[in-house]
């Protein structure tokens, strides 16, 4: 049985787009996150994210520019679920920080 929709939400932070969402009552073992630049337009697959993550920050951006965002649920048995709803984010100009080297 395909896991239901998550319910999406999203905003800018900088050049970056964060993600977050909440899941229905089915078990997820991954979500997919998918990304396209065009509204109601088609989408590729951006990430996998493990079923007890709710949140992506999309770091891969382009300053100034809008993307359309949806997310889907993978059951167990690999089934995807249907997308969530469709969000857009703006980016502003401001580069993601780079990536902290973990103390030693």
């Amino acid at each position: 049985m395909p896991p239901a929709p998550p319910t999406l939400s999203a905003g800018p932070d900088g050049q970056a787009a964060s993600l977050t969402w909440t899941a229905g009552a089915d078990p997820v073992s991954l979500y997919r996150i998918y990304r396209g630049t065009v509204m109601g337009g088609a989408k590729t697959a951006l990430a996998i994210g493990l079923g007890s993550a709710r949140s992506y920050r999309d770091n891969h951006t382009a300053p100034f520019t809008t993307y359309y965002y949806e997310v889907s649920g993978v059951s167990e048995d690999g089934v995807e679920g249907s997308r969530s709803n469709e969000v857009s984010v703006a980016t502003g100009d401001t580069a993601p920080a780079p990536p902290t080297a973990p103390r030693r």
